[in-house]
């Protein structure tokens, strides 16, 4: 049996727990292990659930074959989690896919992604925006990453496209589903000139948790994500959280404050995000950002000098030792053995002191920065997670008004996003 289908397999066990896909690889390192892994061993591993663990022993790889086959039909490519051509950028997220469906070719050697989102129904100011930040983007080498919907998302690719450049559909449903036929010819270009990439198999029909769930996916590719046009209620501000909690920068460009599509690219700004009024301002950011990484290579290479410098010095003063009396030798060890005990409790007493002053941090901080909105919903998480709509229901808050506290939150650093969309305090 082709190694694919053992990957496509274990995806459809584990569904929407794809944050322990590293944790599964680093246990069974391969996808077929899991497959002829007995029932005590999946038990014992404590990494599924009773119903992953019943889909698992199963052993069902029927629809997998098939999708394989339709893939192979159709040229898409699958691409697994532990393959090389496996995007880095999302292999580090919090829940990173098992597989990626590809038709196209992930674009490679850019000077940098961005990610363009906004509302699906977009002013014609927010659409001739999407399509200037990405024309003029695209022309200077950077790849456009956005969701392929209504509005916003498809003048970015349009702009990507009418410049000559590259650009990447990341769709909720499974390629070649029917999904907005009126952009099935832009979709076909998109794979001349970039890629379609889905984490579902071909003709995967779209649901209401499909779309939120490809946004992580969006900001994983994604350098830095730019909110053009969104509202309080846009999926775009799940794509911006997502965008923080992956340590992504945020964009967002200011609109009118009489108009509520711009309301939540506003809050973005008020919340810390950068503001974005010209494509330069992303330009910008992209060449800081470059010789930051230049300067940080600079420093590791120096670090590394001076550790085998240190590591020569070390080998040259055992070598002297070794012609020492062994009552010289004897009587320096006391001497290194204090100096180390001295060095690991004042360690301790200055984690101690960090650790001290983080609690406090914590414990004392300033609401003077956040919302009405935001020191309400704060207040209503712990340690215990909880649901958006949760929070709606105990503040008896509208969802739009949560996800903009929720990001405001998250911006600020005071609670994160754990599996199922669900929020902790940090």
């Amino acid at each position: 049996m082709d190694k694919i289908i053992y990957w496509m397999w274990l995806q459809s066990c584990i569904n929407d727990s794809g944050q322990k896909i590293a944790e599964i690889t680093k246990m069974f390192v391969d996808a077929e292990n899991v497959f002829r892994a007995s029932e005590t061993e999946i038990k014992l591993s404590g990494l599924f659930s009773r119903t992953e663990a019943a889909k698992i022993f199963r052993h069902d790889t029927d629809k997998a074959e098939k999708d394989l086959e339709k893939c192979r039909s159709e040229n898409i490519d699958i691409i697994c989690y532990p393959d090389e051509s496996y995007p880095q950028s999302l292999r580090d997220i919090e829940m990173p896919p098992t597989v990626l469906y590809v038709k196209g070719q992930l674009p490679s050697g850019s000077k940098g992604l961005a990610g363009i989102v906004g509302t699906r129904t977009s002013s014609a100011v927010g659409r001739q925006t999407s399509f200037d930040f990405s024309y003029n983007l695209a022309k200077k080498g950077y790849i456009i990453v956005s969701g392929g919907a209504e509005g916003i998302d498809s003048h970015a690719h349009h702009g990507a496209l009418q410049s000559g450049g590259s650009t990447i559909c990341v769709l909720g449903c499974g390629i070649g589903y029917p999904y907005l036929r009126k952009y099935e010819a832009m979709r076909n270009e998109i794979v001349k000139h970039g890629a379609l990439v889905s984490e579902y198999p071909p003709g995967t029909a779209p649901t209401k948790f499909t779309f939120p769930k490809r946004n992580r996916i969006i900001s994983g590719l994604a350098d830095c994500i730019i909110v053009i046009e969104a509202g309080l209620g846009s999926g775009s501000l799940i794509t911006a959280s997502e965008a923080v909690k992956q340590n992504r920068t945020v964009f967002a460009v200011p609109g009118s404050i009489d108009d509520v599509r711009f309301a939540g690219s506003n809050f973005l700004l008020t919340a810390g995000a950068l503001a974005a009024v010209s494509y330069n301002d992303i330009t910008k950011w992209f060449d800081d950002k470059n010789k930051d990484q230049k300067k940080s290579d600079r420093i590791t290479d120096n670090k590394k000098i001076e550790k085998i410098r240190k590591s020569e010095k070390t080998k040259t003063s055992e070598k002297k030792d070794e012609y020492l009396p062994d009552d010289i030798k004897d009587n320096k060890k006391p001497d290194i053995i204090k100096k180390t005990r001295t060095n690991k409790l004042l360690n301790i007493n200055e984690k101690t002191k960090e650790k001290t002053k983080k609690e406090e941090k914590t414990d004392n901080f300033s609401t003077d920065l956040l919302t009405e909105n935001a020191v309400a919903v704060y207040h209503t998480i712990s340690d215990t997670p909880i649901f958006p709509d949760e929070i709606c229901g105990k503040l008896g808050m509208d969802i739009g008004d949560v996800f903009a506290s929720l990001t405001e939150l998250e911006i600020n650093g005071l609670i994160k996003s754990v599996s199922f969309n669900r929020y902790v305090r940090i």
